[in-house]
């Protein structure tokens, strides 16, 4: 899905299509929330502040998919568990 970027501290861009409603944030983070109204995804275009609307009026009311990003895989590939995971794979 196509995004955009927004101003907003906490979320980087949005995309909206099929009653799909994407949202990636600062940490790169990308996740997936319907069945979203188009007017709700206007509401949000047009809110002062991005995150707080994302954070009240989005997250406790719709459904949510997590996508696996390039950037969440190659942070997860790096975080110590995953190091550990590598090790005992390896043997002694």
């Amino acid at each position: 899905m196509r995004r955009r970027p927004v101003q907003s501290e906490a979320v980087n861009s949005i995309g909206y299509g099929r009653m799909t409603l994407e949202v990636e944030f600062h940490d790169g983070r990308v996740y997936q929330y319907f069945p979203v109204p188009e007017v709700t995804y206007r509401e949000l275009i047009g809110a002062e502040s991005i995150g707080n609307f994302v954070a009240t009026r989005i997250k406790p009311h719709f459904r949510v998919r997590r996508l696996q990003t390039p950037t969440a895989q190659a942070l997860s590939a790096g975080s110590p568990s995953s190091a550990r995971r590598s090790r005992s794979r390896a043997g002694p």
